[in-house]
């Protein structure tokens, strides 16, 4: 049994560009920062953060390794919910030669 519980890699487009997600390279300031901006969406307002908000908020996270100043609210407004129904997952042939598989 897993000590922490992280989503599976998955593939996802954002505004045309394939952007692949896994949970497992994420440094805990990374994992934070997903936390925190999944949060922040009830800020005002009664609704909760639900999955649909964490697993953008991931998407997020990735995004902001080659552009740190992007806002979530961005990422946010550049998805659809078809974008992230039409989400692949990533399977071990996928994952195996990149340099950031904490496996590798």
């Amino acid at each position: 049994m897993a000590m922490v519980q992280t989503v599976d890699p998955f593939r996802v487009r954002v505004n045309g560009e394939e952007v692949e997600v896994d949970h497992r390279t994420f440094t805990l300031a990374e994992r934070r920062a997903s936390r925190a901006a999944a949060l922040k969406l009830s800020t005002g307002d009664d609704l909760a953060p639900d999955e649909v908000d964490a697993i953008a908020a991931l998407v997020w996270v990735v995004l902001r390794r080659s552009t740190p100043e992007l806002p979530f609210e961005d990422v946010l407004s550049s998805m659809t919910l078809g974008d992230l129904a039409d989400a692949e997952p990533l399977g071990i042939d996928d994952l195996e030669d990149r340099d950031d598989n904490p496996e590798a």
